[in-house]
């Protein structure tokens, strides 16, 4: 099982290559208007940024942790079962396409894209990081909930994922790269979906159809049995029906009769 800080400095790394444009306009901008300790301000901006993804890995890990104790499945061993993979990928791909998603990648990417005011406080650009984190932190709701199902040391899926969320932030079109990378969650999580349910279908269909046989020939026995029955009785005497209709010999009612 992987460590926390692992996990940490993983989710930090994924952030790099979507954060580090950010971090060149940043001090470009306090150069450019002659701040003081530019550097140090762009650091504790980094620091800021970085603080988040952090506090999310280790919220991922501990989550994966208690996943892993009460068996239900640990992104960090165990895969989960397809169907619920299959679940999560889907609604994944939906959020991915809200006008939620859209208002979250909007405010992530203005803040990328213009530098935050500068303040007097050379600690205020640690809040600016951080703030600037949050909203990046929940515009990757649905792509960190993704890798969390499909498993974490999954490097492919990893690489998937960072650049996805690099393409929506980075590129002109960004809100369209996340609507196409959600539409591609939907069709991949329905077809996982699909394949989970689908080999259960073909049992219950089985089943269903081996008690429905077993039905009908119990009826078609029970229908056998009183046709005999029926000429059992057309075959016996008037005396012999009674008799076997459940009348025993000598009792008061065969004697009354």
């Amino acid at each position: 099982m992987m460590s926390p800080v692992m996990t940490a400095s993983m989710m930090v790394a994924m952030m790099l290559p979507s954060i580090t444009p950010t971090l060149w306009r940043h001090r470009r901008h306090l150069r450019a208007t002659r701040t003081l300790r530019a550097g140090r301000r762009t650091t504790l901006f980094a620091l800021g940024y970085a603080s988040v993804w952090t506090t999310i890995g280790l919220a991922l890990s501990a989550l994966s942790a208690e996943l892993s104790r009460t068996r239900v499945g640990s992104p960090m061993n165990a895969p989960f079962a397809p169907s619920i993979i299959g679940a999560v990928i889907l609604c994944g791909g939906i959020l991915q396409r809200s006008r939620w998603k859209a208002k979250q990648l909007l405010r992530c990417r203005q803040a990328c894209a213009a530098p935050s005011t500068v303040s007097k406080s050379v600690m205020s650009a640690l809040g600016n990081g951080w703030r600037l984190g949050l909203d990046c932190g929940l515009s990757c709701a649905a792509p960190m909930a993704v890798l969390f199902v499909t498993g974490i040391l999954d490097a492919r899926m990893m690489l998937v994922i960072t650049a996805a969320i690099t393409a929506e932030r980075v590129a002109p079109s960004g809100a369209r790269i996340a609507r196409l990378t959600g539409a591609l969650a939907m069709i991949a999580g329905s077809v996982m979906c699909v394949r989970a349910i689908g080999p259960s279908m073909p049992k219950a269909a089985y089943a269903a159809t081996y008690f429905s046989d077993d039905h009908q020939l119990g009826t078609r026995l029970a229908r056998c049995q009183s046709r005999r029955l029926g000429r059992r009785h057309a075959a016996c005497k008037p005396e012999q029906i009674r008799t076997s209709g459940g009348l025993r010999a000598g009792s008061p009612r065969a004697m009354l009769q």
